[in-house]
């Protein structure tokens, strides 16, 4: 291709040449006819998005979402800009082979393929919070950004992104016990090793206490001593425990909605994926801006 005659010169358009820039910064420039242009464009939007991303996660909010806005808007409309008066200056310019159609689209390709590759490798993953089990320091409807780090995330009292075969997607659930741990559970309060855990973050009701046939799992992991004959655990007592190897005991914050360990059991290391960042987006009644931006 880079050795094909050159195509009769024909006028740009100014419109389109902005429209390809927006969609991929750097495509305008190329359809100008303008490639070391389109190369530098491109490389400005790399560091613009790796400048973007640490800001959103390192700044305070609500800077971490204002200014990469402005950064994000004010530099697509420069882009934009800067194609139309290229193509608009350069009429005269021969349509060589990475300027025609099939050369925007090898390039279109290629450079949301680097994209993509770039904005995975920080591992910003996303997902949709659905149920309640975590009110209210992660509320029903946020949709959330979370880093895929099993190492650093796997620690008593993190909050952590689960897979789970029953679910559709990602669940979160807080850590409460790691391998090893006796726990249990005596009037709501929560007991690590014999020792009773504070828990500022636990939200709890008045309600009586339920018994669910769920709870029947923790007869197989019960310290040596407990009546089993006896054992009627509920939500709000249960154990002791031990938790085996590579195993983890989950609860939901809002102890009394939610569907954790005390009713599927432990989880096994593999499942536990990583933790959340921040959240990008929340409406409940209405769209919750006070969260946008929030870091965990």
């Amino acid at each position: 291709m880079p050795n094909e005659a050159p195509v009769p010169a024909r006028v740009r358009s100014p419109l389109l040449a902005a429209v390809l820039s927006l969609y991929l910064p750097g495509l305008g420039q190329l359809y100008a006819g303008r490639r070391a242009r389109a190369v530098l464009v491109y490389f400005q939007w790399v560091i613009l998005v790796g400048i973007v991303m640490k800001a959103i996660f390192e700044l305070r909010q609500p800077l971490n979402i204002v200014l990469p806005i402005i950064l994000v808007i004010g530099s697509y409309v420069f882009f934009a800009v800067d194609a139309a008066r290229l193509a608009s200056r350069a009429p005269d310019v021969p349509a060589k082979w990475y300027s025609r159609w099939y050369g925007l689209i090898f390039f279109l390709i290629l450079g949301h393929g680097a994209g993509t590759e770039q904005y995975d490798s920080r591992s910003n993953r996303k997902v949709r919070v659905l149920t309640a089990s975590m009110e209210p320091y992660i509320l029903n409807g946020d949709r959330l950004l979370w880093r895929e780090d099993v190492s650093g995330s796997a620690w008593r009292g993190h909050v952590v992104v689960v897979n789970f075969p029953d679910y559709d997607s990602q669940i979160l659930q807080r850590i409460v016990g790691i391998p090893g741990d006796t726990i249990s559970m005596r009037g709501d309060s929560l007991r690590i090793n014999g020792r009773l855990v504070d828990e500022p973050y636990a939200v709890r009701n008045a309600d009586a206490p339920k018994v669910k046939p769920e709870f029947s799992w923790q007869l197989g992991f019960l310290l040596p001593g407990v009546d089993r004959q006896r054992y009627a655990p509920s939500d709000r007592d249960w154990g002791p425990l031990v938790i085996p190897e590579h195993s983890y005991f989950l609860l939901g914050d809002n102890r009394h909605n939610s569907y954790d360990s005390r009713q599927f059991g432990f989880a096994d290391a593999g499942l536990i994926r990583g933790a959340p960042r921040l959240v990008y987006w929340s409406r409940g009644a209405g769209v919750r801006w006070s969260r946008i931006g929030l870091k965990f």
